[in-house]
């Protein structure tokens, strides 16, 4: 396991990005698993209380039976997914899957984005999804 720092840079390069892809303040965005403070850069609203990839990507007991599931079913207009070859506790394989599950279904890869310390994927809403 190896602790993985917060890549500010990289998330601003994100928050530039996800601007210039029409993303607005107060929009619904789903950062899946590292850099929450592309939600502070960008001003957008997470899709539902759980907003750590603890709560989302891990075992973590919370109220909701699926996190995940729960943000993935809210619909965010943007999802950004950080490298997920590089994992912060115990995120599942399964819980990778479910997401991508999704991802690859409803969502368009449509930026990608590498900082100093961390790459990320940006995915939009495919009309009608």
């Amino acid at each position: 396991l190896k602790f993985q720092m917060t890549d500010y840079a990289g998330t601003q390069a994100v928050a530039r990005e996800l601007r210039t892809l029409g993303l607005k303040p107060h929009d619904s965005l789903l950062v899946l698993n590292r850099g929450y403070n592309i939600y502070l850069e960008t001003d957008a609203r997470p899709p539902t209380r759980y907003i750590h990839s603890v709560h989302m990507m891990t075992t973590f007991h919370t109220p909701s039976p699926d996190a995940l599931g729960e943000n993935l079913a809210a619909r965010p207009g943007f999802i950004v997914v950080a490298n997920p070859s590089r994992r912060v506790l115990d995120e599942s394989d399964a819980k990778y899957q479910q997401a991508f599950a999704v991802l690859n279904t409803q969502y368009a890869q449509v930026g990608q984005v590498s900082g100093k310390l961390d790459s990320f994927l940006i995915y939009r809403r495919l009309k009608g999804s």
